[in-house]
């Protein structure tokens, strides 16, 4: 992965077979980013999809194991206990046009991964919630 910053705005290329996660986590420390929210296009030879059970509390996972379009990648870093926590969600294409979307737990990079991320100026903590069942941003 590689990336330029232009003002407040970064653009991130993730290159084939790049750990997304692994990549991005790369990318914050390397920064010193702490807060901001991002988008993105590309493809995931592999990935990993949740999706959030409110009355169980518990994730439903899905393991994606062909090659997929990503038609829209959104989400935000936060810091949880000081670490960087990015929050993702995302949308797949298939070859027969058909979707698939959730939170994205991990993602191997098909042919590129594009993103604009905006920093946002200080730090903003996740907190955990009892009522909810995840950690949820500390406003």
């Amino acid at each position: 992965m590689i990336y330029k910053k232009f003002g407040e705005k970064y653009l991130l290329r993730f290159e084939l077979n790049d750990d997304f996660q692994k990549e991005f986590e790369r990318f914050a420390t390397e920064t010193n980013v702490e807060l901001g929210n991002f988008e993105g296009i590309g493809s995931f030879k592999t990935c990993e999809l949740g999706y959030y059970d409110t009355t169980t509390k518990e994730f439903q996972k899905k393991i994606v194991s062909e090659n997929h379009e990503v038609t829209s990648l959104l989400g935000n870093l936060s810091t949880l206990e000081g670490k960087a926590y990015f929050h993702t969600h995302v949308t797949l294409g298939d070859k027969a046009f058909n979707t698939k979307s959730g939170h994205l737990y991990q993602g191997t990079v098909g042919a590129t991964l594009e993103i604009v991320f905006e920093k946002i100026s200080g730090t903003l903590e996740r907190k955990f919630s009892d009522e909810i069942g995840l950690n949820l941003l500390d406003l």
